[in-house]
């Protein structure tokens, strides 16, 4: 499936081969003469096309199923089920009998001989490719960060942003993924035997496809870290101000003072960087990976992965700030988990003001929209199962709804 914009410019790799797998073996389609048989269907996509009513679930995952429904005549029913990645993976390590709706194939071992699945003919192929680096006249692109660690051509992804960028088409932000990996490879002075972000098991899975794609230790992979340094983490265009996750004045002026006039980060720069409770620690994490509040003991949430996880990303940006609930992102399914107790006495979120603010990383669901009249946040899973979203900024001071572009448009 192609998406384009509304120049008709084809966008970016962002997901691959799109099937049905049928888990725990194929199923037969024999008559009965007894009730139909019910199967299982999951999806875990839940953003448009797939599902454009929450209510619902009208969309294309209901159409597909309605559509197998009335084919099969009553001799099967097979129900569809809205549920998260990682129940799926959940139901299928468990043996679970099903269908998983619009599977991309490179997540889930691919189709191969030796796959665990049965799979249907692809459904669909769901590739972007860039076909124009040169943008509308008077235009420039900026990209917030995060081109790494998800997808199956992030080189490719680089590789097309490096050149806008050369180009002079378009700027660019370091988000907390590529700050991670200068961190992956990057030795610690106190144990040259160590790196400044450690090789832990979650910590190594989590880079473990952009190291697979660019040959852990090559020479591409050091020149490609070499870049992700020179990456600024904030942009002040004086009309409107770009940055991964935060905008918090005191961290942007600490990191400005602390870089350099060249911006690259220098090693000296990043032993600082990484070093638990050091000023340049406190803003690299803030600009990067946002305001984020420890849930008490006794309180934790299960994340888009289901992981169980007590450090809670804040809405900064909120105007109405009273209790951890009111800040909290998390899941929709998690809210009842975020308890309604006061923010910490030293809570450091607040409302914008200012030139607009541009921000990625939270991985927003439904239709595009700014938070306020001067934050809008561009990140809607396109790594996952949304909509690739941009912002065609036009000089106005307040952002609208109408200024959103999405790859299904």
């Amino acid at each position: 499936m192609k998406r384009r914009n509304r120049n008709g410019m084809r966008l970016l790799p962002i997901r691959g081969l799109l099937s049905l797998i049928f888990a725990a073996g194929q199923f037969g389609m024999c008559a009965q003469a007894e009730a139909p048989r019910v199967i299982q269907a999951w999806s875990f996509y839940s953003t448009p096309p797939f599902v454009v009513d929450e209510r619902s679930n009208a969309g294309l995952c209901k159409d597909l199923i309605d559509q197998l429904n009335r084919r099969l005549a009553g001799e099967y029913e097979i129900q569809l089920n809205m549920v998260p990645r990682a129940r799926v993976n959940r139901l299928l390590e468990s043996g679970a009998t099903g269908v998983v709706l619009f599977a991309p194939s490179m997540t889930f071992g691919g189709i191969s001989g030796s796959s665990p699945y049965s799979w249907s003919i692809p459904l669909m192929r769901d590739r972007q490719t860039v076909i124009s680096l040169k943008p509308p006249q008077g235009r420039q692109a900026v990209f917030i960060g995060d081109l790494i660690d998800r997808g199956p051509e992030q080189i490719k992804v680089i590789e097309t942003v490096r050149a806008m960028i050369d180009a002079g088409n378009a700027r660019a932000v370091m988000g907390n993924h590529e700050f991670n990996a200068i961190g992956y490879v990057t030795p610690n002075f106190d144990d040259p035997h160590k790196f400044l972000r450690p090789h832990t098991p979650s910590k190594v899975a989590q880079h473990r496809e952009f190291l697979d794609q660019v040959g852990e230790g090559s020479e591409r992979h050091r020149e490609l870290v070499t870049w992700f340094r020179s990456l600024p983490v904030a942009l002040d265009l004086g009309s409107i101000r770009v940055v991964h996750a935060w905008w918090h004045q005191d961290y942007v002026d600490e990191i400005a003072g602390s870089v350099g006039s060249d911006g690259f980060m220098s090693d000296d720069f990043l032993q600082r960087a990484f070093c638990k409770g050091t000023a340049e620690c406190k803003a690299m994490e803030g600009l990067t990976k946002g305001l984020e509040v420890k849930l008490s003991d006794g309180h934790s949430y299960f994340d888009h992965q289901g992981e169980a996880r007590r450090d809670l990303r804040c809405r900064w940006w909120h105007e109405s700030q009273r209790t951890i609930r009111d800040v909290a992102i998390v899941p929709r399914h998690a809210t009842a988990s975020i308890p309604a107790s006061p923010l910490p006495e030293d809570y450091l979120g607040s409302p914008a003001t200012g030139s607009p603010i541009f921000i990625g990383h939270y991985w927003m669901d439904g239709i595009p929209a700014p938070h306020l009249p001067r934050v809008a946040c561009v990140d809607y899973s396109a790594a996952g199962s949304g909509p690739l979203v941009a912002y065609r900024w036009t000089g106005e001071s307040t952002l609208s709804r109408a200024g959103f572009i999405t790859s299904t448009d």
